[in-house]
């Protein structure tokens, strides 16, 4: 008589585990046999992630598949034509081909779509990583998974889903019956009583009206000096907003006062001399700058031109004005890039621009971080988006605080390029935040024609203006710039002072479309940021090398410095708000010697404290 034989399977042996071909040889051979299921890994891997792949309101198809390998695929079944439901999807035997099948799930999928990879599910060495298919790849490299793993796509694995109906109070079957009467409902029809809270013109949930308050998720900025201060400003010293710390430039404020009876006239349209004037600095045609009420003003437009849904990429972190105006418009989609522990922009970013992106923004310094990112980086980020065809937006508004900025530019590019769009701002260097005044360089005229259009008709005031006009042609004789860059700070820092060649400098400054003023200002900055820098890091700050008129830092303590400062009237800026930063990130603008001092002082004192 024959030995009972047991062919024992991982999961079970009906989902790719080859047990077809092994029933037809024992059928061959007349050996009779019984196919006892097991529980699959897809069904282990639901348990340890504690989802449910069919979800009312969200999926009731499940996709099981893989990509192929040494077993091809039917071409109606590649991944690419199976994402164009958005349904649940499980892939199999894919986990070492994982970058590939991003690329080919985002052709359908929203690279938002949460995803997960769970490697030996319900084993004692399981392991589980959660994101979206944007950052899923990365994560599982980290993690240094290649096989042995599933890997779940789909809207099922977010937290949010309708309740089924077979609980429902009113749902009868053969062993429930209900006092439910079939009737029409009010609220079924478009009305409710004022205590029907499935339809109520009180409440604010229903109407999409309900206002977020949670700090992280709001679009904030630093700079609330005025609401903080209330009215005494004088008392405080503001290091959240990141302004040429000189204050306005004289000619500037005279400029201002001499057209301060303008105000009773509606501005012009369009100020072409401004317009004339910024281009000259750049080399280009006026045609090829738009004016706007700040720069954030112009990134609304800019988000906007597409009129559709489109997929942005962003870095994490960066400005939260690129958010704010991407949720604005329509249902756009955000994809993040995460800056490694150092906040350096890697060259695996260049991989994101295959995801089906529309628009990207890189800013030249990173806001809050105020690193550069590599030019040669840069270069193949600008290459990338020709051949992808994707709006790149570069912004400089802080560049004008770089003193070796050659290279960084992409000012002077825009007629390589009709997609490329270069924002600056008058805000920061010339410390006018109050009037909002930026504006953006462009090659295609049909883009700066598209803005213009979204825009309101007067879209600058003419205060804006007449600061603008002024600013261009500012230089570094004012007194209060000489006597403190080239005084207090030369000789308080031991900064070596430009010799001989400095009138060669200014003249090569010139040429490349700064002043003296800006190169002052810059020259300043960057040896105070270098004080900052080496006194925070006395506190065991974890501090960032940035090029700007900033510096990002990071506590190891339990401390809310931005409410302990605010105790001694400094205020710097919390950056929990930021992408991928959390309460234990600060940012503090770099400003006169004095106030910096201050700050030191102030944070000394806190510091002490808590020892």
């Amino acid at each position: 008589m024959g030995k009972m034989v047991a062919r024992v399977h991982t999961g079970d042996p009906s989902i790719y585990g080859a047990h077809r071909e092994q029933m037809r040889e024992l059928e061959k051979l007349g050996i009779s046999y019984k196919v006892i299921p097991g529980v699959s890994s897809f069904n282990a891997a639901a348990a340890s992630l504690n989802i449910e792949y069919t979800l009312p309101d969200v999926s009731q198809t499940i996709i099981i598949t893989r990509m192929e390998g040494k077993t091809p695929v039917p071409e109606k079944e590649s991944i690419e034509s199976l994402s164009i439901h958005n349904a649940s999807m499980v892939i199999f035997l894919s986990a070492g081909m994982i970058k590939e099948l991003v690329k080919r799930l985002c052709v359908h999928y929203p690279v938002t779509t949460p995803a997960a990879v769970v490697y030996k599910a319900s084993w004692d060495d399981e392991k589980i990583l959660k994101g979206s298919l944007a950052d899923i790849v990365k994560k599982a490299n980290e993690a240094g998974i290649k096989k042995t793993a599933l890997i779940i796509v789909g809207e099922i694995l977010n937290d949010k889903f309708g309740y089924s109906k077979l609980y429902d109070k009113n749902f009868e079957h053969e062993f429930r019956k209900t006092s439910y009467v079939n009737e029409v409902k009010k609220s079924e029809v478009g009305f409710a009583d004022s205590t029907d809270n499935k339809f109520n013109i009180n409440n604010a949930d229903n109407m999409d009206l309900k206002s977020d308050t949670d700090e992280k998720k709001q679009h904030i900025h630093g700079g609330n000096i005025i609401e903080i201060s209330r009215d005494k400003i004088s008392d405080f010293i503001d290091f959240s907003a990141n302004i040429n710390p000189f204050g306005i430039n004289k000619k500037i404020k005279e400029n201002i006062i001499r057209n301060i009876d303008l105000i009773e006239y509606y501005p012009v349209h369009i100020n072409k001399r401004l317009a004339e004037k910024i281009a000259l600095r750049y080399g280009v045609l006026k045609e090829n700058i738009i004016i706007g009420n700040g720069a954030e003003d112009l990134i609304f437009r800019i988000i906007n031109l597409f009129k559709r849904d489109i997929r942005i990429l962003l870095t994490a972190p960066c400005f939260s004005g690129y958010k704010a105006a991407a949720s604005a418009y329509n249902k756009n989609q955000i994809i993040y890039y995460y800056l490694d522990n150092d906040m350096n922009l890697k060259s695996d970013y260049i991989e994101y621009l295959d995801y089906n992106i529309d628009m990207a923004f890189i800013t030249v310094p990173n806001n809050p971080t105020g690193l550069l990112p590599d030019k040669s980086l840069l270069e193949e980020i600008f290459n990338k988006s020709i051949k992808k065809n994707i709006l790149l937006v570069v912004d400089e508004s802080f560049l004008d605080f770089v003193i070796k900025k050659d290279g960084y530019s992409f000012a002077g590019r825009i007629k390589e390029y009709d997609k490329l769009i270069v924002l600056r701002s008058f805000t920061k260097m010339y410390a006018i935040p109050g009037v909002r005044l930026g504006y953006a360089l462009c090659g295609s005229k049909d883009i700066i024609g598209a803005m213009l259009k979204d825009a309101p008709y007067w879209q600058v005031n003419t205060l804006a203006m007449s600061a603008g006009e002024a600013a261009l042609e500012v230089d570094g004789s004012e007194e209060k710039i000489k006597n403190y860059a080239f005084k207090k700070n030369i000789e308080t820092l031991n900064i070596p002072k430009p010799d001989a060649g400095e009138k060669k400098l200014k003249a090569d400054i010139l040429q490349k479309g700064d002043n003296s003023y800006e190169y002052r200002v810059a020259e300043y900055i960057e040896a105070e940021r270098h004080y900052l820098a080496k006194e925070l890091r006395k506190f065991d700050f974890k501090v960032y090398d940035g090029s700007a008129n900033y510096i990002l830092f990071k506590i190891s303590k339990q401390i809310d410095l931005y409410k302990e400062l605010l105790k001694y009237n400094i205020i710097i800026r919390k950056c929990n708000d930021f992408e991928g930063l959390d309460d234990s990130y600060y940012r503090t603008a770099v400003r006169l010697h004095e106030d910096n001092k201050n700050l030191i002082a102030a944070l000394k004192k806190i510091m002490d404290s808590y020892n």
